[in-house]
């Protein structure tokens, strides 16, 4: 199976689940070559955190998430006010 759960990993507030996904490795350009190479891939996905690291993890240029910015945005209202999410992303 090309993705599989691996578990979570902690930091000072917040949680990670991570995830191991297959890929395939760049063929060689010999047909006579018929194997494929894969590599695992880590991958991390915030889970729950401080309000704090929600947004920092938003801000964060390296974040993996594609759709984290459209999640957050549309959950944040559960637990903090407009006006302090949008004060903390203009600080």
């Amino acid at each position: 199976e090309p993705v599989q759960e691996w578990g979570e990993e902690h930091e000072e507030g917040a949680v990670f689940g991570i995830t191991l996904r297959r890929e395939p490795v760049q063929q060689s350009a010999d047909p006579t070559e018929a194997f494929v190479q894969y590599r695992t891939c880590k991958v991390r996905r915030l889970k729950a955190a401080t309000l704090d690291k929600l947004v920092n993890h938003l801000l964060d240029p390296c974040c993996q998430e594609q759709d984290y910015g459209r999640i957050l945005l549309s959950t944040y209202r559960t637990f903090t006010s407009s006006n302090i999410l949008i004060e903390m992303l203009f600080q």
